[in-house]
C-alpha cells in the first residue's frame, strides 16, 4: 500500500488511472453479479421449497428474508466509521472486506448439496442460506462505505455526476457480460443431468460469480489512499458521530425521500417475485432474466447521458423526472396475466431510468456529506434507508402469504383485484406521490442567488 496523500497532491495522470481502476473494479464485481445475485437465490430457494410439501406455506416470507436481512442487518454499518477510524486506512479496509466477501457468499453453492441429502429439515436449510447471504451483504456493506468515503475524497465535485454514471455503466456492462456466462456458456461447458435437482443449475455459476467479485478488488490496489484522520471518541462520542447526519435538514431530507422510494419498492418485492415465478416458472428463469438484461442494457447506455445532465441541471430535476418514469413499472405489473405475462417487458423499459435515481441519489448523499465526516453521513444514509427497503419487504412478504387468497373489490372502477395487483398499485401511488420530498431542495435557492448558486443549492 502506498502512503497517504492529501487530495491536491494527485497528479492529473494519476488520478485519471485511479478512477479507471475505479471503473475496473465496478466491471469485475458486475460480472461476479451477473452470475450470482438475489434473483439467482430467490429461485434457487424457490426451487428448492417446490421439493418438500411444506414449502409452499413458506415461499413468502421466505423470499422476504431472502431481499430483506440483508438489507436489515445492514443497519449496523453505522458502526462502520468507527471500524474503519479503528482499522486506520480506508483503502485497506475497503480491499480487505472486498476480498472477505465472495469467501463467505461461495459458501452457498459448496454446502447446499450437503444439505439436501444431509437434512430433512427444510427451514434449517432455507435459515442456512438467508444467513450465510447476509453474513455476505454485511461485509460488503462495510467496505463499501469505506470505498465511497475514500473515493469520494478523490474525485472532484465538478465532475462527480459523470464518474458516478460511467462507473454504474462499467458495472452493468460487466453484469450483462456475466448474464450472458450465466445463460450461454455455462450450460454447455457444465450441462446438468436431466434427472438432476432443478437447483443444481444455479450452483456453477454461484462459484464463479464469487471468484469474479473476489478479482474485483485487485484494481482498487492501483488507487491512492487519500490523507484521512481517523477520529479517537468515547463511546458517547462516537454515537452521536454516527447519528449527527440527522441533525443536518437537508441531508435528513434525503435520506426520508429514499427511505420513502426503498418503503414503495419493498412492499412489492414478494409479489413481483411470486409474478416471476408463476408467469416464468422454473426453466423459464432465464427469461426473467433477459427482462433485467433489456434494464440494464438500457441503464448503460443512458449513464454517459445521465451524468451529463445531473452535472449540467442538477441531482433533483432529474430524479423527479425518472420517478415519475419508473412508477410506471408497477402498472405493468398490474396488468400483466398468463395472456400479457409480456407487459413484464415493458415494466423493464420503464425501469431503465431507475440509473438516474441511483446515481442522482448517490451524487447528493456524496456531495452533501461534509468532507471531515464523510465516512458517518455516508453510512447513516446506507444504513437507515436499506432498513426501509428491508422492513417494508418483510411487511410486505407477511401480507403477501396472510393475503394470499382474499380479493380485494374496487367499487370505483367495478373490478377484483388479488393481494399483488393491489400491491402494484399502491407502490406505484407512492413512487409518484415521492416527489412530494423533494419540492424543498427546488425552493431553497431564494431569488437574489445567482445561477451558479442556485445549481450548487439543488444539487
Amino acid at each position: 500500500m502506498s502512503s497517504p496523500l492529501s487530495r491536491r497532491e494527485i497528479p492529473r495522470e494519476l488520478r485519471h488511472r485511479a478512477h479507471n481502476a475505479a471503473h475496473q473494479n465496478g466491471f469485475f464485481w458486475g460480472v461476479g453479479h451477473g452470475l450470482l445475485n438475489s434473483m439467482m437465490i430467490r429461485y434457487l430457494l424457490l426451487d428448492i421449497c417446490k421439493t418438500q410439501p411444506e414449502g409452499m406455506t413458506l415461499e413468502g416470507m421466505t423470499i422476504a428474508w431472502v431481499i430483506a436481512a440483508p438489507r436489515l442487518f445492514g443497519f449496523l454499518r453505522v458502526f462502520a466509521t468507527w471500524a474503519v477510524d479503528r482499522f486506520g486506512s480506508r483503502k485497506r479496509f475497503c480491499i480487505i472486506g472486498l476480498l472477505i466477501a465472495p469467501i463467505i457468499v461461495a459458501l452457498i453453492p459448496l454446502l447446499i448439496p450437503r444439505l439436501m441429502t444431509g437434512t430433512d429439515s427444510l427451514k434449517l436449510v432455507l435459515a442456512i442460506v438467508v444467513s450465510i447471504w447476509c453474513l455476505y451483504h454485511l461485509v460488503e456493506y462495510f467496505a463499501m462505505v469505506a470505498f465511497w468515503s475514500w473515493v469520494g475524497d478523490l474525485v472532484p465535485n465538478r465532475i462527480r455526476g459523470r464518474f458516478l454514471a460511467y462507473r454504474q455503466g462499467w458495472l452493468i456492462a460487466g453484469t450483462l457480460f456475466g448474464v450472458f456466462i450465466s445463460m450461454q456458456l455455462l450450460p454447455q461447458l457444465f450441462p446438468v443431468a436431466k434427472d438432476a435437482p432443478v437447483w443444481e443449475r444455479y450452483l456453477v455459476p454461484a462459484m464463479l460469480g464469487g471468484l469474479l467479485q473476489l478479482i474485483s478488488a485487485l484494481p482498487l490496489i492501483r488507487i491512492p489512499e487519500i490523507a484521512w484522520q481517523g477520529k479517537e471518541l468515547r463511546w458517547g462520542g462516537r454515537f452521536r458521530q454516527m447519528f449527527a447526519p440527522l441533525a443536518n435538514g437537508r441531508y435528513l431530507l434525503l435520506i426520508a425521500f429514499v427511505c420513502w422510494i426503498n418503503m414503495a419498492n419493498g412492499l412489492t418485492q414478494t409479489s413481483q417475485t411470486g409474478y416471476n415465478y408463476r408467469l416464468f416458472p422454473g426453466e423459464q428463469y432465464s427469461i426473467i432474466v433477459l427482462f433485467g438484461t433489456l434494464t440494464q442494457t438500457g441503464q448503460l447506455f443512458l449513464s454517459p447521458t445521465t451524468g451529463r445532465l445531473i452535472d449540467r441541471f442538477g441531482n433533483v430535476k432529474i430524479i423527479a423526472a425518472c420517478m415519475v418514469l419508473v412508477s410506471t413499472g408497477s402498472l405493468c405489473y398490474f396488468m400483466a396475466t398468463i395472456e400479457t405475462r409480456y407487459f413484464l417487458a415493458l415494466a423493464a423499459l420503464a425501469w431503465v431510468f431507475w440509473i438516474g435515481v441511483n446515481v442522482g441519489t448517490l451524487n447528493m448523499a456524496v456531495g452533501l456529506a461534509p468532507p471531515e465526516d464523510k465516512s458517518s453521513y455516508i453510512a447513516l444514509y446506507f444504513a437507515v434507508t436499506t432498513a426501509a427497503m428491508a422492513l417494508a419487504t418483510l411487511a410486505g412478504g407477511a401480507m403477501a402469504d396472510h393475503f394470499r387468497e382474499t380479493k380485494f373489490v374496487v367499487p370505483v372502477l367495478g373490478s377484483v383485484w388479488n393481494y399483488p395487483q393491489w400491491s402494484f398499485v399502491m407502490s406505484w401511488f407512492l413512487r409518484i406521490i415521492s416527489v412530494v420530498w423533494l419540492l424543498p431542495f427546488f425552493v431553497c435557492a431564494t431569488p437574489t442567488q445567482s445561477r451558479k448558486r442556485k445549481r450548487l443549492v439543488e444539487r
